[in-house]
């Protein structure tokens, strides 16, 4: 991990010796390293990403389980809150398949989750429509 790193940092003080067009040909040295660095890229993003929607998903779970004080309006936020989050995982995973080295399996997946998200926020959105229906008179 620590070779990795140094190599990041010596090829950003040496990618204006190569030029950035010698790097796009496939410049003899430049070889195995840009890799490196954009898989370090995609690893940090999905990592981020990752943690953004299980934070949305512990949010919707607190707010699902909570029996008393949590509105269903407030559900539905939380809902369409998580279903932002996994939407915007399944486009890294999916934009990123073939840079980043993500099996076709994990695309699936986050396919199927993000329709899974879908659904359950129309489901909740749903019953809080139904809520604030039979709060007006």
């Amino acid at each position: 991990m620590i070779i990795h790193r140094l190599l990041a940092v010596l090829i950003v003080f040496a990618l204006p010796a190569l030029g950035a067009s010698a790097l796009a040909q496939g410049a003899p040295g430049a070889g195995g390293l840009p890799p490196v660095i954009e898989v370090d890229w995609c690893k940090a993003k999905h990592d981020r990403l990752q943690q953004d929607t299980e934070k949305q998903r512990a949010s919707l779970n607190a707010a699902v389980a909570a029996r008393y004080g949590v509105t269903w309006q407030e559900k539905c936020a939380r809902s369409k809150a998580y279903f932002e989050a996994v939407t915007i995982l399944a486009r890294h995973v999916r934009e990123n398949q073939s840079a980043c080295g993500i099996p076709g399996a994990a695309v699936g997946a986050a396919k199927e989750l993000q329709g899974r998200s879908l659904d359950q926020a129309v489901e909740i959105c749903k019953r809080a429509r139904e809520e604030r229906s039979q709060e007006r008179p």
